[in-house]
């Protein structure tokens, strides 16, 4: 069940909040997970875990090794969920990502916190832009940008039982409430919250929250966006060989359908992060895709 609750007002719950609640339940509910991390649990709600369970592994500061580390898990037969900031679990774990997980197919679930411009005050060196350009370059991969506490909630719960490398982009902090708590968002679906037909908006993560206050905005004002604003808020990489599959055609097909049919709209990117390996660049392969049908 999912109920879009957007008024504009933050949501109480921090996404460390949702961490913190979250992996606990998780590590309790199946025996098989096993939760790393790089020396940043208490960012994320995690640090009293260290002193009570067993598949709880601090890592230090060694990301590229707790990757190593889950890989070697996951080939063992466990469910990993790493953690570290987006910087350091998409750059600096890449390599390790790519031939221990996604090579060497060891299902493990990675999380990046405060990427693009979420990390503020810590500037440039902290804010990565081009972290799911990478894993979307990683076949089998499954990427997700977070749109809102009961989203992150929502996917965490599922990646563990997923196939394949799933990286899940996240702010610790605040977030506007867009779903309603214990809504459920299955990830490779897309998600409609405004219907219109002058102009397709995309979407995803904090960005979310912004283009869902500027399509308010444009409503209010009768401009363009008056009728339209349509906002996909979960990135799964292989959504475009998904297509043909029922479960998503009330997704991803039905905005392919509405573009394919008047090629006047103008689709609209709204993220943080570069152009290569985008939502943006994903898109435009699901355009040609129906356009060459």
């Amino acid at each position: 069940m999912l109920k879009v609750v957007y008024n504009g007002e933050m949501d109480p719950r921090q996404g460390k909040a949702v961490t913190g609640k979250v992996i606990p339940e998780l590590l309790e509910s199946d025996p098989k997970i096993v939760y790393l991390d790089a020396d940043l649990m208490s960012c994320i709600g995690t640090l009293k875990l260290a002193k009570d369970n067993d598949r709880v592994i601090e890592c230090g500061i060694a990301e590229a090794n707790m990757v190593g580390v889950a890989a070697g898990l996951a080939a063992a037969g466990f469910k990993p969920i790493c953690h570290s900031f987006g910087i350091f679990s998409s750059r600096r774990v890449f390599d390790q990502a790519f031939l221990s997980a996604g090579y060497a197919k060891n299902d493990i679930t990675i999380l990046g916190s405060d990427a693009g411009v979420s990390a503020a005050l810590n500037g440039g060196t902290h804010m990565p832009f081009e972290d799911m350009a990478l894993y979307s370059a990683l076949p089998g991969a499954t990427v997700i940008d977070v749109s809102d506490a009961t989203c992150l909630d929502s996917v965490l719960r599922q990646c563990p039982d997923r196939r394949g490398v799933k990286y899940i982009r996240f702010s610790r902090k605040d977030y506007a409430k867009i779903y309603e708590e214990g809504s459920e968002l299955p990830i490779g679906k897309a998600v409609t919250l405004r219907e219109g037909s002058d102009v397709v908006i995309f979407a995803c993560g904090l960005m979310l929250h912004e283009a869902l206050k500027a399509a308010e905005t444009l409503a209010k004002e009768e401009q363009m966006l008056t009728y339209t604003s349509l906002y996909i808020h979960l990135l799964d990489q292989f959504l475009w060989g998904l297509l043909q599959e029922k479960e998503t055609k009330d997704g991803a097909e039905t905005v392919l359908g509405i573009l394919a049919q008047a090629y006047g709209i103008q689709p609209l990117k709204i993220e943080k992060k570069v152009s290569q390996g985008s939502m943006m660049e994903t898109w435009q392969q699901l355009f040609l895709a129906v356009l060459q049908k």
